[in-house]
């Protein structure tokens, strides 16, 4: 079998685009206030957390203060990212706070003051200081309005989660600690390589993670594997020699799947090599 590979593509650009904005009355907005960052900028705007976006993939960024009727003021956040992945990459490791019935097409999730979500190659943030029905309104107002006019293109994660909602990805340490710090442990040491992770949609889903690692070198995808023991192949499943409660499967393709929580090898196995599914 042959297993896909699925890295976010990160591409060099050889100048940046501007983010787009919202027009005056689009969504009901008027607009009081823009602001607009490149590259390296995006620091001083982002009090430490413009790292966590240039691995992903920053190229600019549009903020507004506007006001809609009823709603007072809300902040209208545009993130432009390298590619749609890029974009659905923060926003799924971005939404703490925030849920709704997201896939990765079309994601989007709502919370108390928020919501957030991608179109296309742009995670949109929409921010406001109540959280009213007429505000909530507003934001969804806004949110549509501009996914409609920058339209939607579906993110393919790997087939393994093809059962699961919500997908997180995440391009290096940065998104591994803001999305999933449990990983961090079994990932000390170790550079070069992107992660799809799921945590579990109930409390009897029968582990605590599980994630599937793509390696940049079949160098790396050996030293990572050697953790679990020497010879773990594709058709048997190990336990960390170091870290007791996480399971691996090494897989071709400089694929490596991980989970913690199983009890047993045989349960570790039965969701390594057919997936999570929903409970």
């Amino acid at each position: 079998m042959k297993w896909p590979l699925f890295v976010l593509m990160i591409p060099v650009l050889a100048s940046a685009q501007p983010a787009p904005s919202l027009q005056p009355g689009e969504g009901g907005a008027r607009i009081l206030r823009t602001e607009s960052y490149q590259g390296r900028s995006l620091s001083g705007y982002m009090n430490g957390g413009a790292e966590l976006f240039h691995e992903y993939g920053f190229v600019a960024l549009s903020m507004q203060e506007v006001s809609v009727a009823g709603a007072g003021e809300i902040t209208v956040e545009i993130f432009r990212m390298s590619s749609p992945r890029a974009a659905y990459g923060i926003y799924s490791v971005s939404r703490h706070g925030c849920a709704g019935a997201d896939t990765a097409t079309g994601a989007v999730c709502e919370g108390a003051y928020q919501i957030q979500g991608t179109a296309r190659e742009h995670y949109i943030r929409i921010q406001s200081g109540t959280d009213t029905p007429a505000a909530r309104s507003a934001r969804r107002g806004l949110f549509s309005a501009l996914a409609f006019r920058l339209g939607q293109e579906r993110v393919v994660v790997s087939s393994f989660f093809r059962q699961m909602r919500h997908v997180m990805l995440m391009a290096g340490p940065l998104g591994v600690q803001n999305g999933m710090p449990d990983l961090e442990e079994v990932l000390d040491g170790i550079d070069g390589y992107a992660v799809q992770a799921v945590w579990p949609d109930t409390a009897t889903a029968g582990y605590d993670l599980v994630a599937e690692i793509t390696f940049t070198s079949e160098d790396r995808t050996t030293i990572f594997a050697g953790r679990a023991g020497d010879g773990v192949e594709c058709t048997g499943v190990a336990e960390f020699s170091v870290h007791p409660g996480w399971w691996m499967l090494r897989c071709p393709g400089n694929v490596v799947r991980i989970m913690k929580g199983a009890r047993t090898r045989e349960e570790a196995a039965s969701i390594l090599v057919d997936g999570p599914r929903p409970r």
